[in-house]
């Protein structure tokens, strides 16, 4: 097989060159080093995608405690009106069912 001129010189500046044969040497090394870059980006990815689902889970629970506590309000302000109205036809009628109806 022939080889091209192309090729010749790779060889020979390439191959024989001491930044090359130094490059040569640490690609090993290298290798091991890109290896565990990829570690840990993938462990970033991992640990943010974590975060995220918690971060989630915690809004989510969050807006059902929102939701709770609007139902409690709504309650509240339902019982006070109602309580409210019993006092105030107490006090115009002067009827005692509806101060027994407060106080029950």
């Amino acid at each position: 097989m022939l080889m091209s001129y192309i090729d010749l010189y790779i060889m020979k500046n390439l191959t024989f060159s001491p930044r090359f044969s130094r490059w040569l040497l640490s690609l090993p090394k290298l290798l091991t080093i890109l290896r565990f870059a990829d570690y840990a980006v993938f462990s970033a990815f991992i640990v943010t995608g974590y975060m995220f689902y918690d971060n989630q889970q915690t809004i989510a629970s969050r807006a059902a405690n929102l939701y709770q506590s609007n139902l409690l309000a709504n309650e509240l302000k339902q019982t006070s009106n109602d309580l409210t109205r019993m006092v105030r036809s107490y006090a115009i009628t002067g009827n005692e069912g509806f101060r027994q109806q407060y106080f029950v």
